[in-house]
């Protein structure tokens, strides 16, 4: 009965049947499984039910499968429960943990259904084998059987067969609340909504389309963005953008068109429609706002017509597929405190953009420099700016993505991070602390790349297997919203490769043989090499940009804070692994 005498010794009580959860989801697709959490500085209590009387299993996995997840296994034995803290290797049966890191739990059956409830610490200290749970993306496993366990460990005989799933969230999100018209009668909404358009049979389309807002016969906040998929068309769209247009260039005849967009005239896309108003990809829910801020219509200098991109995916290459996808806006006459904008920073999309193949962890940097920021915040008669929430961006080879954050050669806290990033997870976060940003920081979307599973060179693109790098930073007090983005001036890319023009250089990257050596050394030079800088506001270009612009120099990096865990361990002075009590 070893196990049973590693649980007496960590578990602290039984918990009781209510929680109040700040979070709840439903973790499979059929909404059979609920999941609610809620959680303190150190730790999160969490609930998953499942249907059936048999055994039930959670884990944190860093890929989002069992090897190499940290698993809780629960069943009932004489109407008691047996609740065992493992891990698997491989995927397959799990191994129990030497140490049991459960601090309380509680576990009930109705004739229906399973309901485990538990109670852990964000960081257990068990390095070997426990999850470390923080703000970045976490892949949440489950899995349940119809017949409990006959022996006093999990066994072939527990098999889930098709009951198990994944589901990426963040744990530890600052959520708000689901704002809703029937609820508060001083709310209200409009849609921007696509005509009934059919998917056309290509893997990657931009679809564009211009919208008149209502009139409004006085300022109102935005102050919630609902993305309203048509139903079956969910696997389809992979991400869309509504743009601020300058209601003056938009003609009658662009009123009334669907076209695709980043071709023929639509090249003037940053002529018509700069500001980016909201932007939504696979994975996220609604946006609500905190209630200091929302986005300003119907005043002066606000969007009258909008342009919606949508992104669509169709990698089966179906046809006949209809959509009439919209985006629900709540506004409300109860103005908030402040007006609320969005700066776009990044890498821009262009072939400088080049990532060899079977890189691990190759970075690259979408610089907003101190002299385009400057020059945003004198146009817009601020000195500074309070960052509230950040929408990370990048496709598939994307794995870890970073808002940093430099003043005067010093690196601050990020103020925005995700180093588990999920392309089928990009929700709208929060920040639980808001961030200021100054006139003449610097800030450098950090977007890191793994294409190990690639056989040719990823670059910029609008592709979903094409790479982007973007981050919008919703901010306050708004000031005319902006691109603030730049790229790698070509001709360092020119050396590397011996050419003479960008061009060669993309012929070049696809036939080299890449070692680990030139794929470090050409890491190198993109992230030295002088930057050509996209800054833009509705009005036009910021004028006086020298050109190129070298990167950033830095001379403190920002040390990130030391854990608890290992804290102790070197108060105690040793290696060995601290236990919390």
């Amino acid at each position: 009965m070893h196990y049973l005498l590693l649980i007496s010794c960590f578990v602290t009580s039984i918990i009781g049947d209510a929680l109040e959860p700040t979070n709840s989801v439903f973790l499979d697709r059929q909404k059979t499984v609920s999941f609610r959490w809620s959680y303190t500085d150190e730790t999160i209590t969490y609930e998953i039910t499942v249907p059936g009387t048999g055994w039930v299993g959670i884990g944190f996995s860093p890929s989002g499968t069992m090897k190499g997840a940290d698993i809780i296994f629960a069943w009932m034995v004489n109407e008691e429960p047996r609740v065992l803290d493992m891990h698997s290797e491989i995927n397959g049966i799990p191994a129990l943990d030497v140490e049991q890191d459960i601090r309380s739990f509680n576990m009930k059956q109705n004739g229906t259904h399973t309901t485990l409830l538990m109670d852990r610490f964000l960081d257990t200290c068990d390095e070997a084998h426990d999850f470390v749970i923080t703000e970045d993306t976490t892949r949440v496993i489950f899995a349940y059987g119809r017949d409990a366990p006959k022996g006093n460990l999990p066994n072939f005989g527990s098999y889930h067969g098709r009951n198990r799933g994944v589901r990426s969230l963040r744990l530890l999100d600052k959520k708000l609340p689901v704002l809703n018209v029937e609820d508060d009668t001083s709310l209200k909404y409009f849609d921007v909504r696509i005509k009934p358009f059919t998917i056309p049979r290509r893997d990657t389309y931009y679809h564009c389309t211009y919208h008149k807002l209502p009139e409004f016969e006085k300022k109102y906040h935005m102050i919630q963005f609902k993305v309203m998929i048509t139903p079956g068309r969910e696997k389809y769209i992979h991400h869309l953008v509504v743009y601020h247009c300058k209601e003056s260039l938009v003609t009658d005849q662009m009123l009334n068109s669907t076209e695709e967009c980043y071709v023929n005239d639509q090249g003037d896309h940053w002529k018509y429609c700069t500001a980016v108003v909201v932007a939504w990809a696979v994975g996220m829910t609604e946006l609500t706002l905190p209630d200091h801020v929302g986005f300003p219509v119907g005043s002066p200098g606000t969007p009258k017509i909008v342009k919606l991109e949508m992104h669509y995916d169709n990698v089966d290459l179906d046809e006949g597929v209809v959509d009439t996808t919209a985006v629900r806006i709540l506004y409300t006459p109860n103005l908030r405190e402040f007006d609320a904008g969005v700066l776009l920073t990044g890498h821009d999309v262009t072939p400088t953009l080049l990532v060899p193949p079977g890189s691990n962890d190759f970075v690259v940097h979408g610089h907003c420099t101190d002299q385009c920021l400057r020059g945003i915040m004198k146009h817009g008669n601020q000195t500074h700016v309070n960052v509230f929430g950040v929408f990370m961006h990048s496709h598939t080879a994307g794995h870890k993505m970073i808002v940093r954050h430099y003043r005067n050669g010093t690196e601050l806290e990020p103020i925005a991070k995700d180093l588990a990033y999920d392309f089928d997870f990009q929700e709208s976060k929060i920040l639980p602390t808001e961030k200021t940003v100054r006139s003449g920081d610097n800030l450098i979307m950090e977007c890191v790349y793994d294409t190990t599973k690639r056989t040719s060179i990823t670059t910029g693109g609008l592709g979903t297997r094409d790479e982007m790098c973007f981050g919008f930073l919703m901010y306050y007090p708004k000031m005319d919203d902006a691109y603030c983005q730049a790229t790698p001036d070509g001709r360092d890319l020119e050396k590397f490769f011996g050419k003479n023009n960008i061009g060669d250089v993309y012929y070049a990257a696809m036939t080299k043989k890449w070692t680990d050596y030139s794929r470090r050394k050409f890491n190198e030079v993109q992230l030295a090499s002088p930057l050509l800088e996209l800054c833009l506001i509705n009005d036009g270009s910021i004028e006086g940009l020298k050109e190129p612009y070298d990167v950033p120099k830095i001379q403190h990096r920002y040390a990130e804070s030391i854990g608890r865990c290992e804290l102790e361990k070197r108060r105690r002075g040793t290696n060995r692994g601290w236990r919390p009590s």
